[in-house]
């Protein structure tokens, strides 16, 4: 799991956290979700 309060602020799961959920908002935007 990549949510930064699950991994006690870890600066590295935030970026990978916002990472997928620009990609989501991609493929959303896309019509593949």
């Amino acid at each position: 799991m990549h949510h930064p309060d699950a991994n006690q602020g870890d600066r590295n799961s935030e970026d990978e956290l916002r990472a997928a959920i620009e990609a989501h908002k991609i493929l959303k935007l896309n019509g593949f979700c």
